[in-house]
C-alpha cells in the first residue's frame, strides 16, 4: 500500500508535470499526403502499397510504390504534393525555398529520377486553370516565419506517362509532431487518392512500422475495426469506444511487441484520414463528479510521464498498471490484461 505522505507527493509530482508541459504547448512539424493530379479524369491507380516507418530521432519515413493504368495516348501531366506548413512551438521558416521540416522528397518513374520544383502557395485554392498559382515571396505581405506562417506548400512535377502500366516510386522524411496530450502523432492525408480518375485505388496496402515493444492507436477513420489489421511479428489490436477527451471517437489500440501492423483492402475509397497517436496524458480530473485524487493509481508509463484518470475503467487501470511488465516480456493469467497485451 502507498504511504499517504508519498500520495501526495506523487498529486503534486503530476500537477508541476502538467503545468511545465502547458508551458510547450507543441509542435505541429508535417503531415504525409498522396501525389494528386492537378488536372485528370482518366488515368487510374490500380494499385498503392504504402509504407510509414518511425525511425529513431524522431522521424516518419514515407515509401510509397504506386501502379497507374493510363487507358489512352502517352500524356504529360502535372502532379503535386501538397504539404502544411508547420505550427505551435516550431519555427515554420522555409529552409532553401522548401518546407522545413520534410527532407530527402524523391521520385522515380518508371525507372527514371524526376526533377522536381517546391512553390509556395496559398491555403486555399491555388490551382489556377490547371496551373499552380505560386506566390510571389518578394512581393508576399504575410506571415513567412515564427511559428506560424499564412502559406503552404506544393512539390509537383511534369510525369510524363506512357500508354498503359506505369510504376512510381516516392520517397521522404518529415519530423515527428508532439504536444501535452500526444507523446508523438502524425497523419497521412488518404482522401487525396480520390482525385485521381478511377476516384479509388484498386488495390491498397497500408504497412505501419512503429518499432519494437511499443502501444498507439488510430481512431476509426477509413476502417472499421481492429479485425481489418494483420499484425507481422507479435501484437494486439483491441477494439475501444469512445471516451472524454481526446479519444471523442472509436479507436483501435495496438500493442506490438514486435513486427508490423497491415491494411488491406480492394476498391478503396478512402472517406477519412490516417491518424496514429500514442496519448501522454489520459484526463484531468476537473468538474462535478470527478474522482478524488488516489482512488486511481498513479501509474509510471514508458515514456516517463505521469497519467491519471478520470472514472476509468478498470481494464483501463489495469493495462496501464501493467505496461512496464509487458514491455519486459511478462506473461499475464489475467484475461482483461491478456485482451491488451501479446503473449
Amino acid at each position: 500500500m502507498v504511504h499517504r505522505s508519498t500520495r501526495f507527493f506523487l498529486f503534486l509530482f503530476f500537477i508541476l508535470q502538467v503545468f511545465c508541459l502547458q508551458a510547450n504547448d507543441g509542435a505541429f512539424f508535417a503531415r504525409g499526403n498522396q501525389l494528386i493530379p492537378i488536372q485528370e479524369k482518366d488515368i487510374k491507380v490500380t494499385k498503392e502499397i504504402l509504407k510509414l516507418t518511425k525511425l529513431e530521432g524522431g522521424m516518419i519515413e514515407v515509401s510509397v510504390y504506386y501502379e497507374f493504368h493510363n487507358p489512352g495516348a502517352a500524356k504529360k501531366v502535372l502532379v503535386g504534393f501538397e504539404a502544411m506548413s508547420p505550427e505551435g512551438d516550431v519555427d515554420g521558416t522555409p529552409k532553401k525555398g522548401q518546407h522545413p521540416y520534410i527532407h530527402d522528397f524523391t521520385v522515380d518513374l518508371n525507372g527514371k529520377k524526376l526533377p522536381y520544383a517546391v512553390s509556395m502557395v496559398e491555403k486555399d485554392g491555388y490551382i489556377r486553370d490547371g496551373k499552380i498559382a505560386s506566390l510571389d515571396m518578394k512581393k508576399y505581405k504575410g506571415e513567412k516565419g515564427g511559428n506560424y506562417v499564412d502559406f503552404d506548400y506544393v512539390y509537383h512535377f511534369d510525369a510524363h506517362f506512357q500508354s498503359g502500366k506505369n510504376k512510381i516510386k516516392h520517397t521522404y522524411r518529415y519530423d515527428v509532431s508532439g504536444s501535452i496530450d500526444y507523446e508523438f502523432n502524425f497523419e497521412y492525408v488518404l482522401t487525396a487518392a480520390n482525385r485521381w480518375g478511377n476516384q479509388q485505388i484498386d488495390d491498397f496496402t497500408l504497412i505501419l512500422d512503429m518499432g519494437n515493444s511499443i502501444s498507439f492507436s488510430m481512431p476509426k477513420t477509413f476502417f472499421g475495426k481492429a479485425s481489418n489489421w494483420t499484425i507481422t511479428g507479435v501484437g494486439k489490436a483491441v477494439d475501444m469506444p469512445a471516451q472524454e477527451g481526446l479519444n471523442d471517437k472509436p479507436y483501435v489500440e495496438f500493442q506490438v511487441r514486435e513486427g508490423e501492423i497491415q491494411f488491406k483492402k480492394k476498391n478503396f475509397k478512402p472517406a477519412g484520414e490516417l491518424f496514429v497517436y500514442k496519448q501522454r496524458i489520459i484526463q484531468n480530473q476537473e468538474g462535478a463528479g470527478a474522482v478524488k485524487p488516489f482512488t486511481v493509481p498513479f501509474t509510471h508509463s514508458e515514456d516517463q510521464n505521469w497519467r491519471v484518470f478520470k472514472n476509468p475503467p478498470k481494464e483501463q487501470i489495469n493495462k496501464l498498471y501493467d505496461q512496464r511488465y509487458a514491455r519486459m516480456e511478462a506473461i499475464f493469467g489475467d484475461p482483461i490484461l491478456q485482451r491488451f497485451y501479446p503473449i
